[in-house]
């Protein structure tokens, strides 16, 4: 039964469920522990303040339980929630995108007629908007797939893709873009400009100039907050696909340089830019010592099998990573190779 499926991603949101596909555009961040104390410790302030704010509702394990076993279930139990989490806030334009994130969720669980699912929980839950959200959830689809595939603006400056990025969005939304996008929506700014840049032909300089110039407007007034999310920021940065190809093509010494560059532009101070500088350099003789080793074990796999493999993997292994060895075969054992994943630059 298909409903089985998502009886993991069930579980991990026990204390949370109701809300946790929510967040904004489409799914990039998981609840975790910190998230739930969060979420209790605002409940508690608010009880402290008077406020009479509807809390989300949460559902029961046995409710859960009755959902992993029935879609009806599970429709019942979406439904509610969609009701209490936005009430009649749901005219909200912004709090009708949040749905997209209940969409993908669905989409992914239940290939064959997730539409279907979509539409008959959405029209229980808000049927005076139903239709209106289903619109609106087709025009950001289209956005967003412009973003991935859309013109190109490399050797544009930073006004010029500001200004090419507010005709694009009032062409699709029309005055509803001042809302979606408004002060409260810095990150989806920030991500969009991350988007086109990724597909623009600058350099590294280039990309960097315009991204600082995104962020610094986007949070002129909230400098404590840029100080706090230059991890976020830097990630951001270094994910861009055409970042780690400008930074593979480097040799070592001149890419150790660009990072630290990266970083003391986007905020990192002197001792910060040090301390990484030391984590970027194990990094790179880590990784050529599991490039070097993967190459070694492919020639053997090629020219030994099973046990004898096995004794020569068991050689390999020691002779590369030492005391890491024994986990380096567990990883193995179970399907993992860590030096076949995807390096980033910056990153791992």
């Amino acid at each position: 039964m298909k409903l089985k499926i998502i009886g993991a991603l069930f579980t991990l949101t026990l204390l949370y469920a109701g809300i946790f596909f929510f967040s904004n555009k489409a799914p990039q961040k998981s609840i975790n522990g910190k998230d739930i104390m969060q979420h209790k410790e605002e409940i508690k302030n608010s009880k402290k303040k008077g406020k009479n704010n509807k809390q989300p509702m949460l559902i029961t394990k046995e409710e859960l339980k009755k959902a992993l076993e029935d879609k009806d279930g599970f429709i019942d139990i979406s439904i509610k929630s969609l009701k209490a989490k936005f009430g009649s806030s749901i005219s909200d334009i912004k709090n009708q995108l949040k749905l997209i994130r209940f969409r993908n969720f669905i989409k992914k669980h239940y290939p064959e007629n997730w539409k279907k699912l979509f539409q008959k929980i959405i029209k229980g839950a808000f049927p005076d908007e139903a239709e209106k959200i289903f619109k609106l959830i087709i025009k950001m689809d289209e956005y967003n797939k412009w973003l991935a595939t859309g013109e190109n603006f490399s050797g544009m400056n930073y006004d010029e893709i500001k200004q090419a990025l507010s005709d694009i969005r009032k062409s699709f939304f029309g005055d509803d873009a001042a809302k979606i996008w408004s002060e409260e929506s810095k990150i989806d700014t920030v991500r969009d400009t991350i988007a086109i840049l990724d597909k623009s032909t600058d350099t590294i300089d280039e990309k960097l100039e315009i991204f600082k110039n995104t962020v610094d407007e986007e949070y002129s007034t909230e400098k404590e907050t840029l100080t706090n999310r230059k991890y976020n920021l830097a990630t951001s940065f270094f994910n861009m696909n055409s970042v780690q190809k400008e930074l593979l093509g480097l040799n070592q010494d001149d890419r150790l340089d660009k990072l630290n560059e990266i970083r003391k532009e986007i905020g990192y101070n002197q001792q910060e830019i040090e301390v990484m500088a030391k984590r970027d350099l194990k990094r790179e003789k880590r990784w050529e010592n599991g490039l070097n080793y993967m190459k070694e074990r492919d020639a053997l796999a090629k020219t030994y099998d099973g046990d004898d493999l096995d004794v020569q993997l068991n050689e390999l292994r020691e002779k590369y990573f030492k005391y890491e060895a024994n986990t380096i075969a567990i990883e193995e054992k179970s399907g993992f190779y860590r030096y076949n994943r995807k390096r980033i630059f910056g990153r791992n």
